[in-house]
């Protein structure tokens, strides 16, 4: 198992792929191995970190990179070609609406309050169901 852990999701990102951690998580999973993320660690298995830029909770200027480049924001891209925003409720719909049709790609709304884990939102729909 591979456990992301939380905090800073610019950070976690630019070490881990700094030191060569996602070529890893990719072996990893080609093995067989279970991809478990926490907060920051869920946002950096999608296809993009630029997520964690919606909220303004995280800092990107805490490492040397420019996050709103796509090449530079790549996630993992483990969650079947899916961003990953978490720690939603019903307070960022209308954020998570708003942004997600520029995103190009559907989007995994996790809620902490949930049940089983995970919701899907889905700019095409626009209204987010459970998955």
């Amino acid at each position: 198992m591979i456990y992301m852990e939380c905090g800073n999701t610019f950070y976690l990102q630019y070490y881990a792929n700094r030191c060569g951690v996602d070529e890893y998580v990719a072996q990893l999973m080609k093995q067989g191995s279970v991809y478990v993320g926490a907060s920051a660690g869920s946002i950096y298995a999608g296809k993009t970190v630029q997520i964690a830029l919606w909220k303004g909770w995280d800092d990107p200027t805490v490492v040397p990179a420019n996050f709103k480049d796509e090449k530079v924001s790549k996630g993992l891209n483990i969650a079947s070609g899916m961003s990953v925003f978490p720690h939603y409720n019903p307070k960022w719909k209308g954020l998570v609406a708003k942004k997600s049709k520029d995103l190009g790609h559907e989007l995994i709304v996790l809620a902490d309050d949930s049940s089983h884990g995970s919701l899907g939102w889905s700019s095409e729909r626009g209204k987010i169901t459970e998955k």
